[in-house]
């Protein structure tokens, strides 16, 4: 008989930073295991346009399938920018496209 899978609860904690290279605040919700020895798989989840970095958290049952697994979940927020690396509405310069003339 196997043993019992020890539970692991989650915390979700919701943080704001000041990004020099965006040029302004960044908001991402964050799935985290309460215990267990890391470290820990991360699951990047990126919303769709028009929605936010609550938007998973509010339309799915991501907190539930989190719940119990020893992994952290990242909920970052894109705002309508398709994530591209955005300062100035007249840089529209993927990270993809930078990291290629490396």
């Amino acid at each position: 008989m196997a043993a019992p899978c020890r539970p692991i609860f989650m915390s979700i904690a919701t943080v704001q930073f000041e990004s020099e290279i965006l040029e302004r605040k960044i908001m991402y919700n964050a799935l985290l295991p309460d215990s267990g020895e890391g470290p820990f798989p991360v699951m990047l989840l990126l919303h769709g346009y028009g929605d936010n970095y609550n938007s998973w958290l509010q339309q799915t049952k991501v907190a539930v399938y989190a719940r119990n697994r020893p992994m952290i979940v990242i909920l970052p927020d894109g705002s309508n920018t398709f994530y591209l690396n955005l300062a100035t509405p007249n840089s529209v310069q993927p990270a993809f496209h930078q990291w290629g003339r490396r």
